[in-house]
């Protein structure tokens, strides 16, 4: 669904003719420019960002602004000014020390998990803040909705304070999230808070009508009711923000929270098709329902395949997997709204990221350099976030231990057919993604089928 949270939408009871002419004003200008990002959607064949962008104070502040409007929470607990005595990003509120990561590592089964495990046993991480979200190291705190920055800052504070006073000008603290990366509608509920509390309201009321939340009265009032009047709240809540729809996003909240001191990502990324299938796999919830087997993987290919393509028939690819529950009743009712086949567009949200955050604030691993040289991949992480090699082998061997490669697929192999689908799939966002990082390794993804 949207999330759980959400009030009744304030109905206009009479007034004067200025406040309904004022009214009429604000719809008409949320569907024009609903209008206006509908045709973005059915013309542009990808939203275009830069390799890194360095925002003026200017921009800066007009995101800071935003935000207060999209989730003020985020900006009442985020820092006025850095304690310039630590490395990591902490400052002193109400007598009490205040941290955010200095670094985040993440990606969904491609070894990020692995890293970011092996990097937390460094002398010099405080700790992996990921293990403070409402779901842990799954889910990071940016991507749900229901996690506090004050709660998430303060945590940190409390479990790495003594670590970071002990060696404020070389302890960092990292959040190992492997959410953080992928952007898709579910990752940005923070930003979406408009759609989900309309949406949720009208849904209880729709449930209300139909004796439960099933059946056609019910999908019917959800795709006449409830959808539109989410999709025209969020856009009214970012003309009130002041910023374009496109936008809301996730990776624009985190800057005007970090402000001009800005963190540091690695990310890793592994050949889609191959990490989609290490994914299904891994998870429970997924070979349940279609089969532990991989004619049961082909099934799932098959069905989230032809959900996806429904949904670019009448959308780009691009908007389906940045959008995708959010844009009617068909979607929504998707298993876990293809999220497994979105997780390996990596173009599209590095193109967001990148859009917010300078371009040499990020480190971009290709998994299989993890995994074929663990160790010398884990020096080149150290050495962007400027830390030091561990400082003998028995912190080697510890931090090894911490973090080994862990796979289910020993004696699997992917149907053919299987293969082939995805492989047609990726093609594109592959290709993209080689000419965005300037890498032409990525395109080899395309000669495995």
């Amino acid at each position: 669904m949207w999330g759980t949270q959400g009030t009744k939408r304030n109905r206009t009871r009479g007034g004067t003719w200025q406040q309904i002419a004022l009214l009429l004003a604000v719809l008409l200008g949320s569907l024009i420019a609903f209008r206006k990002l509908s045709h973005y959607w059915r013309t542009q064949g990808k939203i275009l960002g830069s390799k890194g962008t360095t925002l003026t104070a200017v921009e800066l502040h007009r995101f800071q602004a935003a935000v207060k409007v999209l989730d003020p929470e985020l900006m009442r607990s985020s820092p006025d000014q850095y304690d310039s005595a630590y490395k990591n990003p902490c400052w002193q509120q109400d007598g009490e020390l205040k941290c955010l990561p200095h670094f985040y590592v993440s990606g969904f089964h491609t070894g990020a998990g692995a890293l970011a495990r092996r990097l937390a046993k460094h002398p010099n991480v405080a700790m992996d803040a990921s293990e403070l979200s409402y779901w842990g190291p799954t889910w990071g705190f940016w991507s749900e909705y229901r996690n506090e920055l004050g709660g998430y800052v303060s945590g940190i504070a409390s479990k790495a304070g003594q670590k970071l006073r002990a060696d404020p000008a070389h302890t960092l603290v990292m959040d190992g999230s492997m959410s953080t990366l992928a952007v898709y509608w579910a990752g940005s509920g923070k930003a979406h808070r408009g759609f989900s509390t309309a949406a949720v309201a009208c849904w209880k009321g729709c449930d209300t009508e139909n004796g439960g939340s099933s059946g056609p009265g019910y999908e019917r009032c959800m795709e006449e009711r409830c959808i539109p009047a989410g999709q025209r709240a969020d856009h009214e809540n970012a003309v009130k923000a002041g910023v374009h729809y496109s936008d809301l996003h996730m990776p624009m909240l985190m800057r005007a929270v970090y402000g001009a001191r800005t963190p540091k990502f690695v990310f890793l990324l592994r050949n889609p098709v191959d990490r989609i299938f290490s994914a299904f796999f891994g998870l429970k919830s997924m070979w349940e329902r279609y089969g532990n087997s991989s004619q049961g993987f082909q099934k799932f290919v098959a069905e989230q395949v032809g959900a996806l393509r429904a949904c670019a028939s009448n959308h780009t690819e691009v908007a389906c997997a940045l959008y995708f529950e959010s844009l009617s009743m068909r979607e929504e009712k998707v298993f876990f709204h293809c999220d497994q086949l979105f997780r390996g567009m990596y173009a599209v949200y590095l193109n967001i990221w990148f859009r917010y955050f300078p371009r040499e604030q990020f480190l971009i691993i290709n998994s299989q350099d993890y995994f074929d040289s663990p160790r010398n991949t884990t020096r080149r992480v150290l050495n962007f976030l400027g830390l030091p090699d561990p400082p003998d082998e028995a912190t080697w061997a510890a931090m090894e231990a911490a973090g080994p490669r862990q796979s289910g697929l020993a004696g699997r192999e992917m149907v053919h057919g299987a293969r082939r689908i995805l492989s047609k799939l990726y093609r594109k966002h592959n290709e993209e993604l080689a000419k965005l990082l300037g890498d032409e390794r990525y395109l080899q993804w395309n000669s495995m089928a």
